[in-house]
């Protein structure tokens, strides 16, 4: 058997289910829109009650707690075999 025949080449069956770099890229594609929000609130900053601050920083802090959890599910990549799994026969026509 040749080595170096099957050194490069990917087998399509054991293919990584998991890939931090597109967590990572989600993560900082969800902060720099988030960022853009908060920016938004900012321009009317003098026109806010004295508990504007707060609603502010909460809604930061929830928006994200929720990025950090889908950046954990954009780590997981789709098992594609599953769509396939369906009927696959034709009901003949009448």
């Amino acid at each position: 058997m040749n080595k170096q025949s099957s050194f490069g080449k990917r087998n399509p069956e054991k293919r990584r289910s998991f890939s931090l770099g597109r967590g990572i890229r989600f993560f900082l594609k969800a902060n720099i829109l988030l960022v853009l929000f908060i920016l938004i609130f900012m321009v009317n900053k003098t026109g806010w009650e004295y508990d504007g601050r707060i609603s502010v920083i909460t809604f930061t802090t929830f928006a994200e707690a929720f990025i950090i959890l889908l950046c954990m599910i954009a780590c997981i990549k789709p098992n594609r075999n599953n769509r396939s799994k369906g009927i696959t026969k034709r009901q003949p026509k009448e």
